[in-house]
């Protein structure tokens, strides 16, 4: 049984489950103008409706209904993108899937070139994504998890110290440990 402390917090032995820094952030940066732009459309279509309906047509309400909704439900979806760690699993939640793998069966986790609706070529762009490697060979494209190039790379940091051992919650300040060393080691190359 759970005990109590404080008002209305109990401490249980369930894991703690962190998401992974930032993922799922960019895709919906990128989407919130479409849906706040589609949003308004609809808004004033309603309102034009309402005020002249029985100047449009079925075909017409139809038509720009769709339309704002097929700009809305991309960032709908956007809000539930995210690589969380979960006890003893990563679950990654993607725009046509959900995965879970436990950390047992993960071997490494890097950065690779995003390749998707804005750039459909790789290595061309700004932008990168997660790429997990399991034990059996599998590699998984962790899609909507992109991300500029050292935000992504703290989160490879992340999500590799879980896959090493380290807790959900330190796996955080062991990916900025990280990249603090590298930065210093890059520094001291350069004053060499």
């Amino acid at each position: 049984m759970p005990r109590r402390t404080g008002m209305a917090f109990a401490i249980t032995d369930h894991p703690v489950r962190v998401r992974v820094m930032g993922t799922g952030r960019y895709a919906r940066c990128f989407l919130a103008p479409f849906a706040a732009a589609a949003s308004l459309g609809l808004l004033t279509t309603w309102h034009d409706v309402a005020t002249t309906a029985r100047d449009m047509s079925l075909g017409d309400l139809t038509l720009i209904v769709a339309v704002s909704l097929a700009m809305v439900l991309p960032f709908l979806r956007s809000l539930f993108l995210g690589v969380w760690l979960d006890g003893e699993l990563l679950v990654a939640r993607t725009w046509f899937r959900t995965l879970k793998l436990p950390r047992s069966e993960l071997r490494d986790c890097d950065t690779v070139t995003y390749r998707g609706f804005l750039y459909p070529e790789p290595d061309v762009g700004w932008f990168y994504d997660l790429l997990v490697s399991t034990v059996d060979g599998a590699i998984h494209r962790l899609s909507g998890t992109i991300a500029f190039r050292g935000r992504s790379r703290l989160q490879a940091y992340q999500i590799q110290a879980f896959i090493e051992g380290a807790s959900a919650t330190e796996a955080l300040g062991v990916a900025r440990a990280r990249i603090a060393e590298r930065k210093e080691r890059a520094d001291g190359g350069r004053h060499a």
